[in-house]
Parts: C-alpha cells; sequence; structure tokens
C-alpha cells in the first residue's frame, strides 16, 4: 500500500463532485484509480488527480465522455488543439447571444418600468420598417408575421402594432 495516495472520497471532496462520478467515469475508462486495496478501497495519487481534472475540464466545455475518449486514446496535441479551438469559437457565439439576450432583458426593464407611466414621450426620430400594411378594419394575425420573411427575430426585438384610430 502506498503512502502517497487518497481515497475516493477525499479525491471527490478535492473536486467537490460525487464518488458516483468518478466511478462512472473509471466505467467508461477515462479514468483509474493507482491501487485497489485487498479491501477494494480505490487509491488515488497525483497522476489520477491531473486525469480527472482533465476530464472535468472537457467536460465543462461540453465534451460527451466517448468524445473525451478519444482525446485521452488518441492523446494528440493537434486534436486537443482543434477542440480547445472549436469551443472557444462556440464560447465566443454563446457570450455574444447572451449579451444580446442581456441587452434584449436591459431594454424590456426600461419598457416595464415606463408602462407604469401610461404614457410614452418620443424624444428622438423612430425608424420603423413596415413588415405588413393591412386596412383599418384587419387584424395583425401570427400568420401575417410569418409571411413577412422574420422568423424568431420578430418576437425577440421590439416589434411595433401602429394602428389608426377613427
Amino acid at each position: 500500500m502506498t503512502v502517497n495516495l487518497i481515497t475516493i472520497s477525499e479525491l471527490a471532496n478535492i473536486f467537490e463532485i460525487n464518488q458516483h462520478t468518478i466511478r462512472h467515469y473509471e466505467e467508461k475508462g477515462l479514468l483509474a484509480p493507482a491501487e485497489v486495496s485487498e479491501n477494494g478501497y480505490r487509491k488515488y495519487g497525483l497522476t489520477e488527480a491531473y486525469k480527472l481534472s482533465f476530464v472535468l475540464f472537457l467536460r465543462e466545455l461540453g465534451l460527451s465522455l466517448s468524445e473525451i475518449n478519444e482525446l485521452l486514446e488518441s492523446g494528440s496535441k493537434i486534436d486537443y488543439t482543434k477542440v480547445l479551438m472549436e469551443r472557444k469559437l462556440k464560447i465566443q457565439e454563446e457570450k455574444h447571444r447572451l449579451d444580446m439576450l442581456s441587452q434584449m432583458v436591459d431594454e424590456q426593464i426600461h419598457l416595464t418600468t415606463k408602462i407604469k407611466e401610461k404614457t410614452y414621450d418620443v424624444k428622438s426620430p423612430i425608424r420603423l420598417k413596415c413588415l405588413v400594411r393591412k386596412q383599418i378594419t384587419e387584424n395583425l394575425t401570427i400568420l401575417d408575421l410569418l409571411e413577412s420573411g422574420l422568423k424568431k427575430e420578430i418576437f425577440l426585438g421590439r416589434v411595433y402594432h401602429l394602428r389608426k384610430f377613427l
């Protein structure tokens, strides 16, 4: 029995994960204990801790266990670099999406705080694009918006429905 090894529960505590996660990674061939004692206790060293850290990092990037296994088996820096570059691009796209969403939330917060006043003052010109032109007596429907060619953008952006009142 090696002195510089720790138990599965100690390893789980270090990484703040469940012991079952470590066992699952073992079943999938991603991690193996440095030693299994006579009583069946799994023991781990620094090498296994680094490997677990790597697996957890790749999981955080969104790789599946099979993708991680392929990457570990290939051992190729080229494959790893390619994966990192692809994930970086996806992270940047997600960051952009979240920034846009945050901006929309800010606009909605601004609008909902103003709605209590029941009136709006237009201080600068508003440029509107006409998507659908209908007779005053006709109602705007979702099909009209669909026919305009816009998809989700119309619902995620600012849409104004202007009507004349007689």
